[in-house]
């Protein structure tokens, strides 16, 4: 492995984990039953450093893991088969209580050496993956990723409900185009998509404050109206763009969220 992809691997762990280990049940009611398991004296410093550079980053990373979480609790009412890319230290597949009752099919996709690390810290603590939540360890920028998904059960000829939630800013544009193109990664029709994405001028101000393993502009358009021509081009409709901020201002209007940078997109395929 080398320098830039053990550095790619530290920020895929990167501050979210701490966050939810020591702040989702007092701010949010929510209780993660895993997330301490993975927190590192690594994972805690990362933390520090990117909440020193914005006070305001816990609130919105919280802001955006509720999201997410809602959209999934959603989803699988609708939706038996759920792709987790760029999944991290996230096991709301073992936890969140509409996949589990439902029973969800879910693949999980991170890096090689992250997923061995979550697999293993879950074993310890007596946390064993049921047979309907498969983890890959595999890199998203793998040209075999969708024949690596079908091989561990995902059916493309099924609606999926496919999740990025702090994944994009780390791939190259080529790579992200691809797998929001519904045709080249097999998602049907009815299928629903997920992801966050930074702008160019936020990835620019991080990219300069950490100056390692540099995070990428946002493959598609960024302004909302031409964002959504992209994303109806590539065949989605139903689509959804919101600012991390207002969700955050919702919550914790004290806090003085505000700012644009910061955006979640929500598509179905047509």
């Amino acid at each position: 492995m080398d320098k830039t992809t053990r550095t790619l691997e530290g920020l895929r762990e990167g501050g979210m984990t701490a966050f939810r280990a020591e702040y989702l049940a007092a701010r949010l009611g929510i209780t993660d039953p895993h997330a301490g398991f993975f927190v590192t004296p690594g994972i805690r410093r990362y933390a520090g450093a990117v909440y020193a550079a914005d006070r305001r980053t816990i609130g919105r990373s919280l802001a955006r893991f509720d999201r997410f979480g809602r959209r999934m609790a959603s989803a699988a009412g609708r939706i038996n088969q759920f792709l987790m890319l760029g999944v991290g230290y996230d096991t709301r597949a073992l936890w969140l209580p509409e996949i589990v009752a439902r029973e969800v099919r879910v693949i999980e996709v991170d890096l090689p050496g992250l997923m061995e690390r979550k697999v293993a810290a879950l074993a310890e603590h007596g946390v064993l993956y049921p047979d309907r939540v498969v983890p890959i360890g595999l890199d998203l920028a793998d040209p075999g990723l969708r024949q690596r998904l079908e091989a561990a059960g995902f059916d493309p000829s099924r609606p999926a409900a496919l999740f990025m939630e702090g994944v994009t800013f780390h791939l190259p544009p080529a790579v992200l185009q691809g797998i929001l193109d519904p045709r080249r990664l097999g998602l049907a029709p009815g299928s629903e998509v997920t992801f966050d994405f930074w702008t160019k001028e936020r990835v620019g101000r991080r990219n300069e404050a950490f100056g390692q393993a540099p995070m990428h502009g946002f493959a598609l358009p960024e302004s909302p109206r031409e964002l959504e021509i992209a994303l109806r081009d590539l065949g989605y409709r139903d689509i959804a763009v919101d600012l991390v901020s207002r969700l955050a201002a919702r919550l914790w209007p004290e806090e003085g969220h505000d700012g644009d940078d910061w955006r979640i997109v929500e598509a179905n395929v047509a």
